[in-house]
């Protein structure tokens, strides 16, 4: 049982709701921007185990994520990397994740929710990350009452930049590739994301033989196993590869259709655009009404020389970054104080560190 939360209490310019989740890092409450603007707000509990590293962790997700603005990859809004307690928010998917689908969808459903994802994929790919941690749980829908309807990824917290020859094994078994299990980090790369798509599209169609029959079935087999292929010099050449090969199968039916396609028509609302802090060219559209539209917490152009925290700065570093609040913007300044310069316009409207939305 979680108690229920007093109806003011706040994290920046969310007012927090109901509890949507737990991890190892924390829990995952529903919070409320401006306008009501619907987030999914992720912080870290006070006094975790392993503190340092979780915290580590938790930074990686926001320097990678927060570079990323792309449909189906879930959209930072804000962030806090305070040493008493770091937070993150992002889009609200209120169609929750695909672990709720396994086994129940449609070979329509399934191709589309794959689309998506090497679409993010390649976008992710092109920029020279790996995620590392492709699987159902880290697939979310947005669905049509939500500021950007469809698929998204999510959890950015183990990526990893290809061309990097030391890794750490990490991940998730049931989905990760040979060369991830064995922390090979010079084979790790975008075939090491494509391995887990096959393993995650396997394990929606029904897990292993059920799934196996069922992808076979809608002429999907040899598109599976090129993706499963041991040796990822086997597999597609990228995700745009697997992506196409994918489309061009035809649309069929396995015997077993249960689940409904989501409606993603976008509902009416009131114009006007929730800033965050990124410049215009960087807000995305709000498909609950026409003309409104989001701006991230942080910018895509943002010159990192490398996307994560245990490249760039110490742990030990991380209690200092910024007291007053520890902003991406303040880890940028230590780090890169001429790279800070081209986050664009951050930083404005600050009250004791907390910059505020502005409406538009």
């Amino acid at each position: 049982m979680h108690p229920r939360r007093g109806a003011h209490e706040r994290l920046g310019p969310f007012t927090l709701g109901e509890h949507l989740g737990e991890g190892a890092m924390g829990e995952v409450l529903r919070g409320e921007g401006p306008r009501g603007l619907p987030a999914a707000i992720k912080r870290m509990r006070p006094g975790t185990e392993f503190q340092d590293a979780l915290r580590q962790l938790f930074a990686d997700e926001v320097r990678v994520a927060a570079r990323f603005v792309h449909p189906h990859i879930a959209l930072i809004y804000d962030v806090s990397l305070s040493w008493q307690q770091p937070w993150l928010a992002m889009e609200l998917a209120s169609g929750k994740s695909l672990a709720m689908r396994v086994g129940t969808c449609t070979w329509a459903q399934l191709r589309a929710w794959m689309c998506a994802t090497l679409e993010a994929l390649a976008y992710v790919h092109a920029r020279g990350i790996v995620h590392r941690d492709i699987k159902p749980e880290n697939l979310l829908i947005c669905s049509e009452s939500d500021p950007r309807p469809g698929l998204k990824v999510a959890d950015f917290g183990i990526a990893w930049p290809m061309g990097h020859t030391r890794a750490r094994i990490i991940g998730t078994p049931e989905f990760w590739a040979p060369e991830q299990a064995a922390g090979d980090a010079r084979r790790m790369g975008a075939g090491t994301d494509l391995f887990a798509v096959g393993r995650t599209a396997l394990y929606l169609a029904g897990k292993e033989d059920l799934g196996r029959a069922r992808l076979e079935s809608v002429g999907a087999g040899a598109w599976l196993e090129r993706l499963l292929e041991p040796d990822p010099r086997d597999r597609h050449r990228c995700a745009a590869d697997a992506l196409h090969e994918l489309r061009s199968l035809p649309e069929k039916s396995w015997s077993y259709e249960s689940a409904a396609p989501l409606s993603l028509t976008p509902s009416k609302a009131q114009a006007t655009t929730f800033d965050f802090g990124a410049p215009e060219s960087e807000s995305v559209p709000d498909a609950r009404a026409p003309g409104r539209r989001i701006r991230p917490a942080f910018t895509a152009r943002a010159a990192w020389p490398d996307p994560f925290v245990s490249a760039v700065l110490p742990p030990s570093a991380l209690p200092g970054v910024g007291t007053s609040l520890g902003r991406l913007t303040d880890v940028v300044r230590t780090v890169d104080p001429a790279g800070a310069k081209n986050l664009g316009p951050l930083g404005r409207r600050e009250t004791e560190g907390v910059r505020q939305p502005v409406e538009r």
